[in-house]
């Protein structure tokens, strides 16, 4: 029993001695869609007070289960759920497009604030070219792309679409995802998979052609040389490398990244099968994208099990890491809306230590589609998620490593009371780790450049980082 007892005092004290280790890294996401009133507002009718109070609630929530970052989509088709010179205010969120809220209030810069007070990364969510989204139910406004150039704008099934080919459109998405990178404080500008739009099914089942024929007829009748597909593709190659560039030159600190569909084309890896062909379908060569490092961060849509091998989270989650010559964050993109359907909570575990376990030398992270199947909880996948693989804080991986920043060491002191206030200057985060019963555990994470927690009861020591806005840790402050 004393052996016993001197190596658990022995273990204790050399703990306290010994410097903390580095806080966990992971990037554990959500995507909160506004299309549809999908996830946030549940309904355009809802007064200002009653979607600020739902929108907190998300924030507390995702912050109880230990997430640490969240998609917000702020330009479903065309609008903007934001103050906007460009676009109108969206009718998702007050039941007529170009309508303020009222009383007024900024979705976007509420949701900022609320993140970052909760130690969230906040990512905001646009979709570049659909001009508006279940096109019969709401009438564009004046200020809507349909109105001001009904000529860039076509039908395609039951939505309307902006055509890519048209340069002035890839210019007005470029300018629509700077201006909010310039005027908030947004961690990331983050696209999901629609470029060109999905393939629509006539009812002889052949497909519905897109209706860019005059835009093409112009690029050929100016001397283009590419046939069709191949032009749409390259205008989405030089619509991804000018927007990563514009976003770099407006603010380099604020990560740019896409969430494509799950694979690049069908029979890569080989054996993997697939009906849609997202490089002639969507005009979508996500390889070329990330192999040239147009993005700081990618989340491929892998929304398949990890059995059967034709379609295998693990066989592309793997194949995406063999791209990665410039070893930038993959993150996976994982399908909870699934569990009850196709697939138990364990599968969703399964996948998350899949991303932990595979290439240490990048980082691990994923984004779970959507908040409100993650909400639902069916089979226990949330209270599961938070037992069992998110039990401890994690901070989010560094989106763009800037060599040579020098990111300040908090100044801190611990009250009586058991209270300890840190401060520190030109940093986003505060973070907290507690030593108890010989374990460092990451306890807060807290928006710079000032903040106030109560610590535990039999605390040992704390250790006090700030991290950056790209995400770079200090060195550790140690008290007492």
């Amino acid at each position: 029993m004393k052996t016993l007892l001197a190596l658990f005092v022995s273990t204790v004290l050399g703990a306290a001695e010994s410097p903390p280790p580095q806080p966990l890294r992971e990037f554990r996401g959500a995507w909160v869609a506004s299309v549809r009133c999908i996830d946030w507002p549940k309904s355009p009718s809802l007064s200002t007070a009653e979607q600020q109070a739902s929108l907190r609630s998300i924030f507390d929530k995702a912050a109880a289960l230990h997430l640490n970052a969240i998609m917000f989509q702020v330009r479903p088709a065309g609008d903007a759920l934001y103050r906007s010179s460009i676009e109108p205010w969206s009718p998702w969120l007050t039941g007529q497009m170009g309508r303020p809220p009222s009383p007024e209030w900024d979705p976007l810069e509420f949701a900022i604030n609320e993140a970052h007070a909760r130690g969230i990364q906040l990512h905001a969510w646009f979709n570049p070219f659909r001009a508006l989204a279940s096109a019969d139910r709401f009438e564009a406004s004046a200020m809507h792309i349909s109105r001001q150039h009904p000529e860039w704008t076509m039908r395609y099934g039951g939505e309307l679409w902006m055509d890519p080919g048209v340069v002035d459109v890839r210019q007005r998405a470029i300018a629509v995802m700077t201006d909010v990178a310039r005027r908030y404080d947004v961690d990331g500008i983050h696209m999901d998979d629609y470029f060109y739009p999905y393939p629509i099914k006539n009812k002889d089942g052949g497909i519905k052609p897109f209706p860019d024929d005059d835009s093409f007829a112009i690029y050929s009748s100016a001397g283009g040389t590419l046939n069709r597909k191949s032009w749409r593709r390259n205008n989405m190659n030089e619509f991804i490398r000018d927007l990563y560039d514009q976003i770099k030159k407006t603010k380099p600190n604020v990560a740019f990244s896409i969430s494509p569909f799950g694979y690049w084309r069908p029979q890569v890896p080989e054996g993997i099968k697939g009906s849609l062909d997202p490089y002639e379908d969507l005009a979508a060569d996500v390889k070329l994208w990330f192999e040239n490092g147009w993005m700081d961060f990618i989340v491929p849509q892998l929304y398949w099990p990890i059995e059967p091998a034709e379609l295998s989270f693990t066989r592309l989650y793997e194949w995406w890491q063999s791209i990665n010559r410039h070893q930038r964050p993959v993150y996976a993109g994982i399908a909870v809306d699934r569990v009850g359907k196709d697939r138990d909570a364990g599968e969703i575990l399964d996948q998350l230590q899949i991303t932990r376990r595979s290439h240490p030398q990048v980082a691990a992270g994923h984004v779970l589609w959507n908040w409100t199947s993650l909400q639902a909880n069916r089979d226990n996948v949330r209270s599961a998620l938070y037992s069992e693989r998110y039990q401890e804080m994690a901070i989010p991986p560094p989106t763009i490593v800037q060599p040579g920043v020098n990111v300040p060491v908090p100044t801190a002191s611990i009250s009586p009371q058991g209270l300890l206030n840190a401060n520190v200057q030109q940093a986003r985060w505060i973070t907290v780790q507690v030593l108890a019963e010989g374990k460092w555990t990451t306890t807060h994470v807290r928006r710079g450049p000032s903040c106030q927690v109560s610590l535990p009861t039999g605390f040992q020591r704390v250790a006090v980082r700030s991290v950056s806005s790209s995400g770079q840790f200090s060195r550790a402050l140690l008290l007492p």
